[in-house]
């Protein structure tokens, strides 16, 4: 950006760097787990003080930093839903702090599931017993100290619960990628997803999951008579009201009928005409 700059201003006659070519980075391969494995590790962590926090991240697919950056005043039980505001990173001296949502549409309010709800409460309830009310300001998931917890100690915590299940070893960042999925799977549309998981575009939330819209995209493999809401296979045939469809030669013309060609329709409202030579 700065030799940019510095040709724009003259400095430089032109851009050296323009020249390097990047080097092919191979993408990571995404890594979720499935909704039975994601259900066994609930299931082992329930005992756990960071239950709550592993709940709300497979609901939500809020990032890491979001959820510990949460505090008790963006949570609104009563109405069910919550508000991301910040985010946990580190400064330019290595320090934790809160800081602004990644992109603008990380800035968002998710609504959240009843079982959630009441983890939640719970949870409340649990914090309010150790540490009294908590109010403005007051991290929603906390060390034993009452303090914020620190991002290393969850992902420590993580493993050793996912290594307790028996389950594929995954970063904590790879919830939020299984909750996308969980979605997907549920047939959510990618706008709602994309807006729940605080995407700038949807556009972005089809490249990173496109793969779990491959059932999707089978589902809507259906046959053109349901979608027409009528039988293919009467297609190009005519016939009247009448007519008792003897024969798929039949062309329905209510008419005076020859006596020769009645052997060939009993109805006395069609003209059945006989397969030409050569007709199967």
């Amino acid at each position: 950006m700065a030799l940019k700059q510095a040709v724009l201003w003259g400095v430089l006659p032109s851009n050296p760097a323009s020249l390097v070519r990047a080097p092919r980075t191979r993408p990571r391969e995404m890594q979720v787990w499935t909704p039975e494995e994601a259900r066994h590790f609930l299931e082992v962590a329930r005992s756990d003080r960071l239950y709550p926090l592993f709940c709300l991240a497979l609901s939500t697919g809020m990032r890491k930093g979001e959820l510990l950056a949460l505090a008790w005043e963006d949570v609104d039980l009563d109405r069910a839903r919550l508000t991301v505001r910040h985010t946990f990173i580190r400064n330019i001296d290595g320090e934790w702090v809160l800081g602004a949502p990644k992109t603008r549409a990380g800035h968002r309010t998710i609504p959240l599931g009843e079982d959630v709800v009441q983890v939640l409460r719970n949870h409340l309830g649990e914090e309010e017993r150790w540490f009294g009310p908590r109010g403005k300001g007051q991290p929603v998931f906390t060390r034993s100290s009452g303090s914020r917890l620190d991002p290393s100690n969850v992902a420590r915590i993580f493993h050793r619960l996912s290594r307790e299940a028996g389950l594929p070893r995954i970063r904590v960042h790879d919830l939020r990628h299984t909750a996308a999925s969980l979605l997907i799977r549920q047939g959510v549309s990618p706008k709602v997803v994309s807006d729940r998981l605080g995407h700038a575009d949807v556009s972005f939330t089809l490249s990173v999951y496109t793969h779990l819209y491959d059932d999707q995209r089978q589902q809507a493999a259906l046959p053109l008579s349901q979608l027409l809401g009528s039988d293919l296979g009467q297609a190009g045939r005519t016939s009247s009201p009448s007519c008792n469809g003897c024969s798929p030669f039949c062309p329905a013309v209510e008419d005076d009928l020859p006596e020769i060609q009645t052997e060939f329709c009993p109805s006395l409202v069609c003209l059945c005409v006989p397969p030409g030579p050569g007709s199967t």
